[in-house]
């Protein structure tokens, strides 16, 4: 075989590899922001504090402004598929400011600016039921409380 095929061959393979690298299900939502979709699988650590490493100066690289964990009743099992409103109102009400779909983990998160600090109210959507939470939110790391001093996020 000649040194032209050869070569032809090399970087045929070469752009194949760089092609299934570049080719990821990261949540770069193409705006700069990263957010996590439905059919994402690349979140980690479902139920564990997200800002633990994903906050200014963690180790995550990645600034998360708001993130979670969603569950089915039983506490226990991860409920992707899901989706998370956040709302200016209570039961739904006011503008939505944000909606973040559960990834295939469980979990939800973005690197989206939301200004945080009025309060906000958070709705989890499931294709059987609708979970409110009635307490407005000012802090993004929605597991630094579920889980550890209050019941984990769940929908039926």
């Amino acid at each position: 075989m000649s040194k032209q095929k050869w070569f032809h061959r090399i970087m045929c393979v070469f752009c194949f590899l760089i092609c299934v690298a570049c080719d990821d299900d990261s949540g770069d939502t193409g705006d700069g922001y990263l957010r996590s979709d439905h059919t994402s699988s690349e979140s980690h650590r479902t139920g564990e504090n997200c800002a633990e490493c994903h906050a200014g100066g963690g180790s995550g690289g990645y600034v998360f402004t708001v993130s979670g964990s969603v569950y089915q009743l039983d506490l226990t099992t991860p409920y992707p598929q899901t989706t998370v409103d956040l709302m200016s109102g209570v039961n739904g009400s006011g503008e939505r400011l944000l909606t973040l779909e559960v990834d295939r983990k469980g979990n939800f998160y973005t690197t989206e600016p939301i200004d945080l600090g009025a309060g906000v109210y958070a709705i989890v959507y499931s294709p059987t039921g609708t979970q409110f939470k009635q307490q407005p939110v000012s802090v993004g790391a929605c597991n630094s409380c579920h889980g550890v001093s209050s019941a984990r996020i769940y929908v039926n």
